[in-house]
């Protein structure tokens, strides 16, 4: 018998018997005796953990990183892996059909989701790796298919369709054909967590277009946008998809009931566009003609958000003077002939396109921002300058294409309609911005019994009509806007910073008491106004709840039959009765 060596492993027999072996080839001592099968396990080779070994080791692994680098250039190495590897042991998990039977599968004890449910299901990990989702062809017709209550599960597709469907028409920040290319290709080739965040909170602003009041799959969505988001550090620069998403997640913000929230993303974006020199025209040689027209979009955009959340809230203007601003205009072009693989800029149409209003809403902010700065900056402006201020908003009304102002105008696009319709809201509501400095000079010398030297009074009473008829001139035209019925639900929110600041305007008017001519029609634009606010339009509206509120709030003493006229109310708390008007806002919401 040869010696037994300590070295060597015992045969898998005697392992298993906890015998002692003895060792021997081909046939140990315990087996032979036993007649068993008698076999040994290979010799297991470690790796010489030397210096040498794990620099070669190193080495070797660079040259694989840098072969995929080169595969996938815009991509992330780890998740590039990652996603081959899952994708193998799904492969490899995958059940044989060959004998399958649908009466294998137990239906009736398998839990019921809902479409919210079941898509979340399937992109549980999406923050953190591809998902994997059930590939459903959904018809056009399903877009709506949460407001309808319908079976068929909705998946991403589903959301984003409804962004471009609903949302994107009014502000086209996004390019559609690029953005639809990269989320086709996110598996094989992951996107950047500036493009997860713009991911998430698109689709947040699609599911909250379909207008599903019993979900809360976009406020899911908006804030899975906010933890990625918190990846991000403030301290860089950021890009232009980056800065995408924070506009579009401070709409949503804004639209779902949390201004703070929507003003906090609106001012990092700001910072974010001077910060990469969006509001100069760039120089840039290396810059395609695509890249150079996305900036602009962009900027504009950014511009109005900015321009409409000052006024209506109030605020100093966070964007640089206009003279500082050497950005071009948007192009009035089809997005057919100019995307990524544009060499060259086209001809612009003389005619409606996409980008139609977002034209001709940036040209009018840019003016309303010079009018606001300049209100600001001198409590007291004299008439002269109010009629200058005042004839650059006609010219800026005249300046816009006829087939955007013309109602007349065939075929006209709901969204070209309603572009239509909230510039001259705006007009009117800027209109009021610059006379009521006078309305309220005249109510508060009216409420003194004071009598002005030099027919100041007069002059006052004048261009205070001049602020309550551009209010009922604004009034009409959201009821207009209102009776016509397209997209209310995304232009609820603008529609009702409209009211309350109309009302603000009738109720201050109506503590003129008989100085007021005609009041009774003033308390029937009033009840107009309480019987828009109680449309079925604002039902469940989170952004409507708190303006409803204020409104109802105001015109409660108006309640009363309609020759009660001489009802009182303290709005005192509202204005103050010095006249200043350095508190500015009004409805110019996006």
């Amino acid at each position: 018998m040869s010696p037994r060596n300590p070295h060597i492993i015992s045969c898998n027999e005697c392992r298993a018997r906890k015998s002692k072996c003895s060792k021997e080839r081909p046939k140990c001592a315990q087996c032979r005796y036993n007649q068993k099968e008698c076999t040994y396990a290979p010799k297991i080779s470690r790796t010489p953990l030397t210096r040498a070994y794990l620099t070669g080791i190193e080495q070797r692994l660079g040259r694989y990183e840098t072969a995929l680098e080169r595969l996938f250039p815009t991509g992330d190495v780890e998740r590039i892996v990652r996603s081959l590897v899952e994708d193998q042991r799904a492969e490899n998990g995958l059940l044989s059909l060959d004998n399958f039977s649908p009466d294998d599968l137990d239906i009736t004890s398998a839990p019921v989701l809902s479409p919210d449910q079941l898509l979340y299901s399937f992109s549980a990990s999406g923050d953190n790796g591809p998902s994997r989702e059930v590939d459903t062809a959904l018809p056009e017709q399903i877009l709506n298919v949460a407001q309808e209550g319908r079976c068929q599960p909705p998946n991403e597709e589903t959301y984003v369709d409804a962004y471009f469907m609903n949302y994107h028409p009014g502000h086209p920040v996004v390019h559609q054909r690029t953005f639809r290319a990269e989320f086709g290709a996110r598996v094989l080739n992951p996107p950047s967590l500036a493009w997860q965040i713009l991911h998430k909170a698109l689709m947040a602003m699609g599911a909250w277009t379909l207008g599903n009041v019993h979900s809360n799959v976009d406020m899911d969505l908006y804030n899975q946008a906010k933890d990625l988001l918190q990846k991000v550090s403030l301290m860089e620069t950021g890009n232009l998809t980056l800065l995408q998403a924070l506009l579009i997640l401070s709409d949503f913000a804004q639209k779902r009931g949390m201004p703070d929230s929507g003003l906090q993303y609106l001012s990092i974006a700001v910072r974010m566009a001077i910060g990469l020199g969006l509001h100069r025209e760039s120089p840039d040689s290396f810059s395609t003609v695509f890249e150079k027209e996305m900036k602009r979009r962009v900027w504009w955009t950014m511009y109005i958000f900015d321009s409409c959340a000052a006024k209506s809230f109030g605020l100093p203007l966070l964007l640089p003077n206009n003279s500082e601003i050497s950005t071009k205009p948007v192009l009035n072009v089809h997005d057919e002939n100019l995307d990524a693989t544009t060499s060259w800029l086209p001809s612009e149409v003389n005619g409606p396109t996409l980008y139609t209003g977002l034209i001709a809403q940036s040209r009018f902010h840019a003016i309303a921002n010079a009018i606001y700065r300049r209100l600001v900056a001198k409590p007291n402006i004299s008439i002269a300058e109010m009629q200058d201020m005042e004839k650059m908003i006609d010219d800026c009304q005249c300046s816009h294409p006829y087939y955007l102002m013309d109602e007349d105008y065939m075929p006209r696009s709901e969204w070209l309609r309603f572009s239509s319709d909230r510039l001259r809201i705006c007009d009117r509501n800027l209109r009021i911005l610059l006379w009521r400095p006078y309305l309220l000079q005249w109510v508060k010398m009216n409420s003194k019994g004071e009598e002005s030297e030099n027919g100041a009074n007069d002059v006052f009473r004048e261009n205070g009509l001049r602020c309550l008829y551009a209010a009922r001139e604004s009034l009409d035209q959201v009821r207009k806007t209102t009776e016509d019925g397209a997209h209310l639900r995304l232009a609820a929110s603008f529609l009702l910073y409209c009211l309350f600041h109309i009302t603000l305007v009738f109720v201050i008017s109506l503590r003129l008491g008989p100085a007021l001519p005609d009041s009774t029609s003033l308390l029937r634009d009033i009840r107009t106004i309480k019987e828009l606010v109680s449309q079925t339009w604002l039902v469940n509206d989170a952004q409507a709840s708190n303006f409803l509120d204020l409104i109802n709030r105001l015109t409660l003493p108006f309640d009363a039959p309609m020759d009660t006229t001489s009802a009182s109310i303290s709005p005192n708390e509202i204005f103050l009765d010095n006249g200043d008007n350095r508190s500015l806002s009004f409805g110019m919401s996006n």
